[in-house]
Parts: structure tokens; sequence; C-alpha cells
């Protein structure tokens, strides 16, 4: 269920919703190549953070959640990351 995946991928994101105001979308993906593809909810949020806890930065984050059993398969986040609050 999209309710389900969309709430495993907020709660590891520390998000409470998935709205127009912090330019959160969820979107239905087919991902994968040949007989290995899979269907997954692509959630794409731009979240407030700050670099070396002193500078705001803005930071895209794009999570793929499984549809058939919720588990996250894979979270991008920018390089820059690690050094952000």
């Amino acid at each position: 269920m999209p309710s389900v995946a969309s709430e495993i991928a907020l709660n590891r994101l520390r998000l409470k919703v998935c709205s127009e105001e912090n330019n959160c979308t969820i979107t239905l993906k087919e991902v994968g190549e040949g007989n290995e593809t899979k269907v997954v909810y692509e959630l794409k949020v731009e979240k407030q953070s700050k670099i070396l806890w002193l500078f705001k930065k803005q930071m895209q984050v794009n999570v793929q959640v499984d549809a058939k059993n919720g588990d996250i398969i894979k979270i991008e986040r920018p390089w820059w990351a690690f050094l952000a609050s």
C-alpha cells in the first residue's frame, strides 16, 4: 500500500508529512533491467539541513521503497550529507 510504504520512508527520513510545502513527491516506478524489475515507490524530498551545523543548505533526498513488502531499497543523498545535521 502506498500509505504504508510512504510511512516507512517518512519515518526513516524523520519527516512528519509528505506535502507540497516541503517539496515532497511520491511516485510509483518500475526499476531494474530485464527479468529483474521491481515496482517501487519513489519519494523525493528537500530537507533543510546545516552543513557543519553552521551553514543552511537544502538537501535533495531520494528514497526507493519496495511496493510489495515496504522495505527500503535505496536512499540517495548528496555526497556532503555526512557533514550535515
